[in-house]
């Protein structure tokens, strides 16, 4: 349920198959944002579920507008060496995205951060925290959010992923290529084009 003065649309996003669940909403008063409900059952697999929420928050980021993602992740961010924690922090960050939690947010013997609150916009907020909660065995966790004053100009960066490259084979079609265009040229500028002009093909190819 939700306020009769606020639009609300559910968006489709790519699902991988994993065992993520999520739900992703566009909500719209007098500004837009996009509101997002994560679970990862611990049973499931770790990297599927990463892969799958990056895909979903590509996704979602395309629309350009503040995005806060809520749910519990089961990735405990107090213990990075447990398996999946590591990678999903890192696909967050190659998506400039920011984790606002910093306390435990499941109480106990072993107390765990695995509820977690995720923006592209944390200037945005403030207020990040985690309330007990006496009726579960995950506390409250809540973010203050100030509203959008103005539309943020979209700067487009554009990357190529080296996730699955053949490091080997690409080492190989370095060492294989011509780079005397780069000693024959006579300027800083020529050196530098003519080093693109050699690097980007075979970046390209690989």
């Amino acid at each position: 349920m939700h306020r009769v003065t606020l639009s609300v649309e559910q968006l489709q996003v790519p699902a991988g198959g994993s065992s993520l669940e999520a739900l992703w909403l566009r909500i719209t008063g007098r500004a837009a944002i996009v509101i997002g409900a994560v679970y990862r059952p611990p049973s499931g697999s770790s990297a599927a579920a990463v892969e799958d929420l990056h895909h979903q928050l590509t996704s979602v980021l395309a629309h350009d507008l503040p995005t806060y993602v809520l749910g519990d992740t089961n990735y405990d961010l107090l213990r990075p060496s447990k398996p999946g924690v590591s990678s999903y922090v890192q696909h967050l960050s190659d998506l400039s995205l920011h984790q606002l939690i910093t306390a435990p947010t499941h109480p106990g013997q072993t107390p765990s951060l695995i509820d977690h609150l995720i923006t592209n916009r944390p200037e945005l907020t403030s207020d990040a925290r985690v309330t007990p909660c006496d009726i579960s065995d995950h506390d409250l966790i809540s973010v203050r959010v100030m509203r959008v004053k103005a539309r943020h100009t979209p700067e487009s960066i554009t990357v190529r992923s080296t996730r699955r490259v053949d490091r080997d084979a690409l080492c190989l079609s370095l060492l294989q290529a011509d780079w005397s265009p780069v000693d024959d040229a006579d300027t800083i500028t020529g050196k530098w084009n003519s080093l693109l002009s050699v690097w980007d093909p075979v970046i390209n190819h690989h």
